[in-house]
Order: C-alpha cells, then sequence, then structure tokens
C-alpha cells in the first residue's frame, strides 16, 4: 500500500492527453455565431473585423497550419468550416486590429456543429460554445473542478488518509459514468483516462479490469489509457511482456495509423527502458514498413536522434541562459544538483494544465535538491508577465533574449512541446520527456532519489 502523498503525486498528473493524428483522414466541423461590443465601450453597433482564428504551431511558435478562420461582418456575425485531422481540444484566438483580446478552447469532431458567442471585452466571461461535444466537455470541467477542489484540501491534509481511497474511488467512478454515458466524445476519452489513472498504484486490478472491459467491446482505447496499461505490464512483468501487449494491439489495431501510434510506443518503451539495440532494430523495421508515410519517417528520424543522442547516462548537452532575473543559467551552475530542464509555450493549454502539477513536484522533490528551469520558446517578457499574473513562481525561466530558438530546437531535438530533460546531479540524463510522458516523470525522479539514498 502506497502512502497518502504517493497518491497525490500520481493524481495531480491525471489531466494530461495526446492524440495520434492522421494523414489522409480530414474531418469537418462548422463554427458560426456572433461577436459583440458592450455599448459603454462602443455604441457604433459595429462589431466587423473580430478575427477568429484556429491555427496550429511548429516547436519554434510559428504557424504551420490553419485549422480555422473567420471574421465578423458588421453585425457581429461569421461563419466558416474548420478542417481538421483529429478529433481533440483546439485553442482559438480572437483578435481586433491586430490586438489579442483572447483565447478559448473549442472540442472539434467531425460532423458536430459549433456555435460561438461573446461579448468584448469580457470575452470570456460571456462566451457561450454550444455544441454536443461542447457540451459534454463542460460538464468534463465542472467535474474537474470540484475534483481539483477535493485534491487541494487533501494535499492541504484536510483529509485523513483512511478517506484518500474513498475519495479517489468515489471520483474515478463518476469519470467512468461520464465515460460510459457519452460514448464516442472527446470528453468520454478524458474521463475514462481520469477514471483508470486515479485507480494507478493502489487499485491496479480495477484499472486494469476498466481498461480491458473497454477493449472487450471493441474500442480504441486513448493513448493515456493505452500507456497506463503498457506501464502496468512493464513494471510488474518487464519490458518484453509490455512489448507483447502492443503487439497484440497494433495486431488487432482497426486501421493504420492507430497502429502506426502502437508501434512507436513500443519503440518509445524499448528506447525508455535502455533496449537501445532493439529500439534500433525496431526502427529500421518501423521505416521499411512506413515509408511512404511522411509524418512516420519524421518521427522515425526523430527518435533515431534521440536514441543517439539522448539516451540514459548521456550528458545533457551544454546550455547557457540569462534568466529573468538577470543570473546567467548554465550547465556548470546546476553541477551537483538534478534537475529539469524544459521547453515550452507558455500559452499551449497542455503546459498550462501541468504547470500546477510541476509546481508540486517541484516542492516535494526539493528536500533532495532539485531545480526546475524553463526555456519560454515564442513568447517575450510581456508574455511571461501575463502568465503570472495568477500563478506561482518558484524557479528561473530563461529570457527570451538570451537563445536562439531554432538552435535549442536542433540542439534538443525539441519536435513536441512540453519537452523536458530530467538530469541527475551528475550531469546525466534520466529520460527525455515528451507531451503527456510528463506522467511518467516521478519514476524517474524516485530513480534520482533512490540514487542518492543510497550512495549519499
Amino acid at each position: 500500500m502506497q502512502s497518502a502523498i504517493i497518491y497525490i503525486v500520481k493524481i495531480v498528473l491525471i489531466f494530461s492527453f495526446f492524440s495520434c493524428t492522421s494523414e489522409a483522414q480530414i474531418n469537418e466541423t462548422v463554427i458560426e455565431g456572433q461577436l459583440t461590443v458592450d455599448p459603454e465601450i462602443d455604441e457604433t453597433g459595429n462589431f466587423s473585423n473580430f478575427n477568429l482564428l484556429i491555427a496550429l504551431r511548429d516547436s519554434a511558435g510559428a504557424y504551420s497550419d490553419t485549422v480555422y478562420h473567420a471574421i465578423t461582418d458588421q453585425d457581429g456575425y461569421f461563419s466558416g468550416t474548420a478542417r481538421f485531422k483529429e478529433k481533440n481540444l483546439y485553442p482559438m484566438l480572437i483578435s481586433r486590429n491586430n490586438n489579442n483580446l483572447g483565447l478559448v478552447n473549442i472540442v472539434l469532431a467531425d460532423g458536430d456543429s459549433v456555435r460561438v458567442e461573446a461579448e468584448f471585452p469580457d470575452i470570456e466571461q460571456t462566451l457561450k460554445i454550444e455544441s454536443e461535444e461542447n457540451e459534454v466537455f463542460e460538464t468534463l470541467e465542472r467535474i474537474d473542478r470540484n475534483f481539483n477542489r477535493v485534491m487541494r484540501f487533501i494535499t492541504a491534509g484536510a483529509v485523513s488518509e483512511d478517506s484518500v481511497e474513498i475519495e479517489l474511488q468515489k471520483w474515478s467512478d463518476i469519470y467512468w459514468d461520464i465515460s460510459n454515458d457519452n460514448p464516442d466524445t472527446y470528453a468520454a476519452d478524458r474521463a475514462l483516462s481520469r477514471s483508470v489513472t486515479i485507480l494507478e498504484g493502489w487499485n491496479d486490478s480495477l484499472m486494469i479490469d476498466r481498461i480491458e472491459s473497454v477493449m472487450n467491446q471493441g474500442e480504441t482505447l486513448p493513448t493515456t489509457v493505452r500507456r497506463l496499461a503498457t506501464n502496468y505490464y512493464a513494471e510488474r512483468s518487464g519490458a518484453e511482456r509490455a512489448v507483447s501487449y502492443l503487439d497484440s494491439l497494433a495486431k488487432n489495431a482497426s486501421d493504420e495509423n492507430t497502429q502506426m501510434a502502437i508501434e512507436m510506443e513500443m519503440i518509445k518503451l524499448l528506447y525508455d527502458s535502455a533496449s537501445v539495440e532493439m529500439a534500433s532494430q525496431r526502427i529500421d523495421e518501423f521505416k521499411e514498413t512506413y515509408t511512404e508515410h511522411q509524418r512516420g519517417r519524421q518521427w522515425a528520424d526523430r527518435i533515431s536522434y534521440d536514441i543517439e543522442n539522448f539516451s540514459a547516462g548521456d550528458p545533457v548537452p551544454s546550455f547557457e541562459f540569462m534568466s529573468t532575473e538577470n543570473e546567467i543559467i548554465d550547465k556548470d551552475s546546476l553541477a551537483g544538483k538534478p534537475f529539469i530542464l524544459e521547453f515550452t509555450r507558455l500559452d499551449d493549454p497542455l503546459y498550462q494544465d501541468q504547470y500546477d502539477r510541476l509546481l508540486v513536484i517541484s516542492q516535494i522533490y526539493s528536500g533532495f535538491g532539485l531545480e526546475v528551469i524553463t526555456v519560454p520558446l515564442g513568447t517575450s517578457g510581456v508574455t511571461i508577465n501575463a502568465f503570472f499574473e495568477e500563478r506561482s513562481k518558484l524557479w528561473p525561466f530563461a529570457d527570451p533574449k538570451s537563445f536562439d530558438v531554432e538552435d535549442l530546437s536542433k540542439r534538443f531535438n525539441i519536435y513536441g512541446i512540453p519537452v523536458r530533460f530530467l538530469v541527475n546531479s551528475d550531469g546525466n540524463l534520466i529520460r527525455k520527456y515528451t507531451g503527456t510522458e510528463f506522467d511518467q516523470i516521478i519514476t524517474g525522479l524516485q530513480k534520482i532519489r533512490t540514487n542518492q539514498e543510497q550512495n549519499p
């Protein structure tokens, strides 16, 4: 039985998600609505030229693919079709006259019409998003807020250790019901991920039962759920058992894209478990199988670079930044300390979702000398200040003027954000984590702590 603090550390990591995109299929959703202006701000009644933009960004922060763009007419009405590769949560930027007015998250799913209404200047407060997918997601967000409130009580020690399991079981069941009651929705996948992740580590039997029940219904597992099962088998029976499990999933995959995603996970599993030779062999086979798949080839090249340069025990590349407090941060100044070096965009929804959890982790492991350094890509000092208007700042952030984004992207092989490097006190890598692999960082930190306790 794990202690309550381990429950908490695991639970604060649950709100992460990742989806695999498809090159061939293009989904479509009609987005329409009206944006107006508070009469006390503008009495003209002219609501034209509000821009609504959903665009994907590359690792350097540049817009690389426009999903949706519309401009309001004089009455504030707009309409258009969003075209995207996956059902997911997308950030929509609202601007006017080159001024950014708000950033809102919208679920896009094939065939689901979305209506958006809001009033300037309180866009986020007056925002209404109507659609089947978004209404379910709104319910999920309300449950998330209540759950987070309970977790804050637990973290503060206001809930007895004997009651922790009761609370966790209750919330796991609530998320499980949301998933079952709203099949084939984006919110259902996230709710399923939450339900089983809450169970991880203290009720693994129910976690696996729920995962297998979804599999037995012929449904495709969300990536986070699939990884939980994979980690479960790897920790208890070794990497070979986990690879066998993924092999069986790949054989039963309903489409090439899902199959490719599972094989990617298999290679990552081998790489992360230090089975470098086997991982390299699998990559060669992967390249032959998906030679005509552009995304697959790009991923294989990137992971090959990681295997060659960022395997466990390799020295982390040298770096030097100036912090926003005008202090030098470099590899030498961190000698003798374990640290997390992260690269991200501050407006990235996934990073914002993970930030509070990283605060908890940094405090829990500060007693072992853990340091955290954040390198904000594609941002400015003003953006950094805005980010901390309602957030705590416990570690240094690199000044955007003190580094070259393109150079860093090449040296650290940044192909997804957030990306983190966990480094031990000898300056050697424990592991590189990209995107939602954040939920596995506790395992790496435990390795560092165990080593420090055994070799004081």
